[in-house]
């Protein structure tokens, strides 16, 4: 029970840090101002790297009862890399 617990917690800090990545994009676009367009490109960086992390984590648990959620990271996964592509681009722009 312990470990589906921690399966869904991390699962859900894995969105809190997407959203957070969200919010900090949003804010950049919205609120341009040249002392924090700076700042507010690296964080959503740091934020996403971290739910990557998070996600990594849950990735290589290879744990039986968890094997038909699987799926579930791997779509997380491919999310969190487009987000990826689309900072980067943003940052080359």
């Amino acid at each position: 029970m312990e470990e589906h617990m921690l399966f869904h917690t991390t699962l859900r800090n894995i969105g809190l840090f997407i959203t957070l990545t969200f919010g900090c994009l949003t804010y950049r676009n919205t609120f341009s101002k040249d002392k924090l367009n700076s700042i507010l490109s690296i964080l959503p960086i740091i934020f996403l790297s971290i739910s990557f992390v998070l996600n990594f984590n849950i990735l290589k648990n290879k744990n039986d009862k968890f094997k038909r959620y699987k799926i579930i990271p791997q779509l997380i996964l491919i999310i969190q890399i487009t987000i990826l592509l689309y900072i980067l681009n943003m940052l080359r722009n």
